[in-house]
């Protein structure tokens, strides 16, 4: 940006009142930030300020503060801080805000969601976790409950747990959407796949929120291989035989094994740990794994696939997004195949399932991808898709929030829909031979596919494509925990769009036209939007702004990446299109266009002939350009600013007056 000409009266026009802009982006009902925007001219480049400004902003109540979680710099130098929220130093479930900074400190924009608890609310609990839990668990029926040790948090600043090893206190908007001081544990009420968080009111003993905790999905699986025909696998050798294990994959220090499950059951808790413990190495004499040996009876080639898949999906995150395993701290990826599961709870029955398990049992932490070899409708759930759809929830799990994308309602068909975006790009990286769009097409056998990603609603289980359109499922609804699996469908297809494009009139009646930018570019959007924006709570909204935003510190604004992002999320129902451009105003001299509250405006070209007038206390206006920007006959007036940022000129024309006690900036 170049300054053509400047009136030396802007040295004196600089006060200390305003110190910051936001551009709220996404609100609550009662107007409180979820996403915003910041333009500022302060610093804030330690965690105290942060804290300070989440508070001031967001207008705090005097017992509220933020811990700091984590921080993630990104490989522009933009600086993520994740913050967690207390209140009287109770953690508030799901109170979470993450600040970004640019490289030089500044705070550019927070999104989170924030906990007004009304003031009253009660923080001593009137019943023992002991009374309160024997009585929830007796009122939900649930039977053969085992509680767990909770899992302890993992934090920069540190916190100090409300509880024991068995519970923590929070506070927890429950199902009837009143806040509630409660226990919150970990159990698994028999069946080890329906391990979940509860959390139970410590004045009436009612289970007031639940959490699944174990994310489940039908898929398919896939080395010589079951699925993908003859690749190349990593081995290691143990006495004199080879095995599918690895250590040290693609020069970091994550370990890949795979195991034989030996068809036994997973159900109990007691499953799990046996099984586990007598799980075996699938072995090899000459590292040769021919169709001969391994596609028999017991579909042992499936296993292949499993080991081959986990290294594809492992490749790819490592080599594209820099991340080291579903952790990215090098944690070993184990595969259990040969899994099966319990008709009525105790007649071993073969599963038409897979899915990913992360428990702790004490000290020993269950973790990994578990398959099925296939009932009636799929054969053994191997393929890549599925496997990369697996241990993208183990992705999603460690890099949002505390524990991953809350699995219900519109959070949960996000957290559904970011595994088949995954899917979808280790199988488009991996291979070249794969229906990209269809997840699990190679083990369906009753229909073609379980979902497709490019027509949602053509599948045996109807997707939407739109929000709110058809197929759309109640989130509210309790099939399916809001149906994850179904609405998972709107996100898919915004994937899709944002990939190779389409026009078309959607479920909701709008026509739409988007100009496709890519599968890896459109990858590269979701990654950063993913593990450095959404949280717990991720709406369909703020995965639009997250994504948005993700585009616009990728490529910059008015890029084909942002247009493309917006115009995906508008053709599924989300948000609006994309604003054309250029902007030229049409005020004259006499009849200027005013200004009397804050407002931004961006163009993608030239902002010409501008002729305005800014006026009032605190109003701010933006004035966004790719081009140039021409302006004439400007007041600022009454405590008001103009800021001007221009990636080309910046002209100012003729009469140019600021008052004191307003400001003029240029970026």
């Amino acid at each position: 940006m170049r300054l053509m000409f400047i009136l030396v009266l802007f040295l004196n026009v600089f006060t200390a009142k305003a110190q910051y802009h936001i551009e709220v982006l996404d609100s609550l009902s009662d107007g409180t930030i979820k996403f915003a925007h910041i333009q500022s001219k302060e610093k804030s480049a330690t965690v105290k300020d942060s804290k300070s400004f989440l508070k001031e902003i967001l207008k705090t109540e005097t017992d509220t503060d933020f811990y700091l979680r984590d921080i993630r710099t990104d490989d522009m130098g933009m600086m993520h801080e994740k913050y967690q929220q207390t209140y009287f130093g109770i953690k508030v479930v799901f109170g979470e805000y993450i600040v970004h900074k640019n490289k030089d400190g500044f705070i550019v924009s927070i999104n989170g969601n924030y906990g007004r608890l009304p003031k009253d609310i009660k923080r001593m609990p009137t019943l023992s976790f002991e009374g309160a839990f024997a009585k929830g668990v007796s009122d939900s029926k649930m039977k053969n409950v085992t509680l767990h040790p909770l899992r302890k948090e993992k934090s920069i600043e540190k916190y100090t747990t409300q509880g024991t090893d068995e519970y923590e206190l929070v506070f927890v908007m429950g199902n009837d959407k009143q806040w509630h001081l409660a226990y919150k544990a970990n159990i698994t009420p028999e069946k080890i796949t329906d391990n979940r968080n509860v959390y139970i009111s410590c004045d009436t003993g009612d289970v007031v929120f639940v959490q699944p905790m174990v994310f489940k999905s039908n898929a398919n699986g896939t080395a010589e291989t079951r699925y993908s025909g003859p690749k190349s696998i990593t081995t290691d050798s143990d006495n004199g035989q080879f095995r599918l294990s690895e250590v040290l994959r693609g020069g970091s220090n994550t370990a890949i094994q795979t195991f034989n499950f030996l068809r036994n059951p997973l159900y109990f808790i007691n499953d799990l740990q046996t099984g586990v413990a007598n799980a075996i190495d699938f072995t090899d004499n000459d590292n040769d794994w021919t169709a001969l040996e391994y596609d028999n009876q017991d579909k042992d080639n499936g296993a292949l696939d499993a080991h081959w898949g986990a290294e594809m999906t492992f490749d790819y995150f490592h080599s594209i997004h820099g991340r080291n395993s579903y952790d990215d701290n090098n944690s070993t990826i184990k595969n259990y195949v040969h899994v099966r599961d319990r008709l009525w709870g105790f007649i071993p029955i073969d599963m038409d399932n897979a899915f990913w398990l992360s428990y702790l049992d004490g000290t020993n932490l269950y973790e990994g991808m578990f398959y099925g070899d296939g009932y009636t409708d799929f054969d053994i759930l191997t393929s890549l898709d599925v496997i990369a759809h697996e241990i993208a929830h183990g992705i999603c799990q460690y890099s949002v929030g505390t524990e991953g994308l809350l699995y219900q309602g519109e959070s949960g068909a996000i957290n559904e829909s970011l595994s088949d975006i995954w899917g979808a790009c280790v199988e488009n990286w991996a291979t070249n031979d794969k229906e990209i769009w269809l997840i699990g097409e190679d083990i369906t056998l009753s229909y073609p596919c379980l979902r497709n990603m490019q027509d949602p609603g053509s599948t045996n289980l109807p997707q939407p494509d739109t929000y709110g359109g058809p197929n759309w499922w109640d989130p509210n609804d309790g099939w399916d925990y809001g149906g994850v699996h179904v609405n998972s469908g709107v996100m898919n297809y915004w994937f899709y769009l944002l990939s190779d494009g389409g026009s078309n009139t959607n479920g909701i009646g709008n026509a739409y036209n988007v100009t496709g930018i890519g599968i890896d570019k459109a990858a590269k959007i979701v990654y950063k939007a993913e593990t450095e924006c959404m949280i717990s709570t991720t709406d369909f909204n703020m995965a639009r702004e997250c994504t948005i935003e993700a585009a616009n510190n990728l490529h910059g604004n008015c890029t084909p990446e942002v247009i493309g992002a917006t115009n995906a999320w508008y053709a599924v129902g989300v948000g609006n299109q994309y604003i054309p451009t250029p902007v030229n105003f049409t005020g004259t001299t006499t009849t200027p266009i005013t200004v009397a509250s804050n407002t931004t405006i961006v163009s993608c070209d030239d902002i010409n002939n501008q002729n305005v007038i800014v006026t009032g206390n605190n109003v701010v206006l933006i004035l966004e350009a790719a081009g140039n920007i021409n302006v004439q006959n400007v007041k600022v007036q009454n405590n008001a600013k103009l800021i001007l940022d221009a990636a080309g000129e910046v002209n100012i024309i003729s009469d140019f007056d600021v008052d004191l006690g307003s400001e003029f900036e240029i970026k």
